[in-house]
């Protein structure tokens, strides 16, 4: 399962949305990260624990995180993005 998700998250940054100088597919991914992380905070504020276990595990959203991290400004454009959401 490991590498399949690997392979995934490979292709959705990197090949799917691979321009990151591409408004459109920048705006795209990051549409398409919103979705997968409000479903993984709905979830996770479903649980008895709360949000404690949001970003604890490899899961497909850690992972595309991760890679969107790492190419070019995606850093800086997650924890702008994020700061709202996490924070509320």
């Amino acid at each position: 399962q490991s590498k399949s998700a690997h392979t995934f998250v490979k292709i959705i940054v990197f090949e799917l949305f691979g321009d990151q100088y591409d408004p459109w597919e920048e705006k795209k991914l990051l549409m398409l990260l919103k979705i997968i992380l409000t479903n993984e905070i709905r979830r996770e504020k479903s649980k008895d624990k709360g949000m404690n276990s949001l970003f604890r595990s490899q899961t497909i959203l850690t992972r595309l995180l991760t890679a969107y991290a790492n190419r070019g400004q995606g850093l800086v454009v997650l924890k702008e993005i994020l700061r709202d959401p996490l924070t509320s």
